[in-house]
């Protein structure tokens, strides 16, 4: 398993008294009652220059054995003075770790949490309520920011549009690295090349915001990133039409197509809050190829869920919203990002009438890639499909070989309210439940529906 370099710091006591000398080894434990979770601040270690070797050890166990969590807890020894990460490793089996060849100096040791609290805690901060994507990921942003130390990122000059400044943190400027926070200016190209090199480098995990239909200007990094299996995290955000009055040249049409092409790319599009905590945590746990969030400008209405979203669910690319009212669905209607707000109001107009089920898919490559039971426990494959999408048709054919209806796009958009937008081209409630209807009619004696 690929691991997280994660989370918070946490108390720690040392037993020997600082300063320490050459040879001289310290053991370092965990506080009564602190645990990986909490928000509190690492003691120092003072290392004297007396005669410092190389035998000089930092020692110390991550945690106690009530825990039963001693293994592959992750460690770190900062210099105090720089900030610098001096030294990262794992716990062996017993929870114990050693720091070798230390120079003269003050040094935090922090144990951090493992990979599953920090995806956890992460999820369990998921906002709720009405708001746009770009925005429910700000709040996440903030979250893991809080959680990750080495979570860097920034955006093309549009850190306020995309909602991805980490509030908590300064930028990075010239001599003054400490910071968190890129202002990349207004280069994709050059923002997906920085991006690349600084995962090549290591030890951090680094994303760059902008809005999706610039993804055209940094196609080339985009590519390399897959082609050198670079754990980046692309946050693209204004990703349909419903962009709105700023017309068709910034409203993308063809771009989930093109980035859902690139080979080794997770292309993401969350739907609510939940979704979208859902979304960054799977990015975060996968190291190994780029991962892109594709998130709205607009507002988007909380909708309910016939059970609570699962890790394991979402993880698959998609799952059931909600179930048909019969035995089997008459249709199923699949959709991703805004339009699952549309597809719900769909199903509950056509019913009952008709029995229908409503799945949300996140990640048409995860489910693509899924085994063919499951597939069809999620869209069953003797069922009718009809995919809502604000986007061109290339690929849906490739995922369902049953009968499919698809609502999308297959021109430019327009310049106009997203409210007006979605009338016009039909992405509502009531226009796509007219199509689905109109499809599913008897054809009459004369061939026609």
């Amino acid at each position: 398993m690929i691991r997280l370099l994660s989370a918070v710091a946490v108390l720690l006591v040392v037993i020997a008294t600082p300063p320490i000398h050459a040879g001289q080894t310290i053991s370092i434990a965990r506080a009564p009652g602190v645990t990986p979770a909490d928000d509190v601040t690492a003691t120092s270690v003072k290392v004297a220059a007396a005669k410092l070797t190389s035998s000089t050890v930092i020692k110390g166990n991550a945690l106690d054995s009530t825990d039963g969590q001693l293994a592959n807890v992750l460690v770190r020894l900062r210099d105090a003075r720089f900030g610098r990460i001096v030294e990262t490793q794992y716990t062996d089996q017993s929870g114990m770790f050693a720091f070798k060849s230390i120079q003269p100096g003050t040094y935090i040791v922090e144990i951090l949490g493992n990979d599953e609290s920090v995806l956890a805690a992460v999820q369990a901060a998921a906002p709720t309520g009405a708001a746009a994507t770009r925005a429910h990921s700000g709040k996440v942003i903030q979250k893991i920011a809080e959680l990750l130390p080495q979570f860097v990122g920034g955006s093309a000059d549009l850190h306020p549009s995309t909602s991805t400044y980490m509030t908590a943190y300064p930028p990075i400027a010239p001599g003054a690295f400490e910071g968190r926070n890129f202002h990349f200016g207004i280069r994709e190209h050059g923002m997906g090349s920085v991006l690349n090199g600084i995962a090549l480098y290591g030890g951090f995990i680094p994303f760059g915001a902008t809005f999706f239909v610039f993804t055209d200007y940094m196609r080339p990094p985009i590519r390399l990133a897959s082609i050198m299996d670079l754990g980046v995290i692309y946050v693209f955000t204004h990703d349909s039409i419903f962009v709105g009055e700023d017309g068709p040249t910034h409203q993308p049409i063809e771009h989930l197509a093109a980035l859902r092409a690139i080979p080794g790319t997770s292309v993401l599009r969350p739907a609510d809050g939940v979704e979208t905590a859902f979304a960054w945590t799977t990015a975060l746990a996968r190291r190994k190829g780029p991962t892109a969030l594709i998130l709205t400008r607009q507002k988007l209405e909380p909708f309910e869920r016939s059970e609570p979203l699962t890790a394991e669910a979402f993880a698959r690319g998609g799952y059931v919203v909600s179930r048909e009212s019969g035995d089997k669905p008459d249709v199923v209607l699949v959709a991703t990002g805004s339009e699952v707000q549309v597809a719900v109001a769909a199903a509950k107009l056509l019913a009952p009438a008709l029995s229908v089920r409503v799945v949300s898919m996140p990640c048409r490559e995860s489910f693509a890639a899924q085994p063919d039971a499951i597939r069809d426990s999620i869209v069953p494959r003797q069922a009718k499909v009809a995919v809502v999408e604000a986007g061109i048709q290339q690929g849906w054919g490739d995922v369902f070989g049953q009968p499919l209806l698809f609502l999308g796009m297959n021109r430019f958009g327009a310049s106009a309210p997203n409210e007006a937008l979605a009338e016009h081209f039909g992405f509502t409630g009531d226009k796509v439940a007219a199509r689905v209807r109109e499809w599913l009619a008897p054809a009459s004696p004369a061939g026609k529906r």
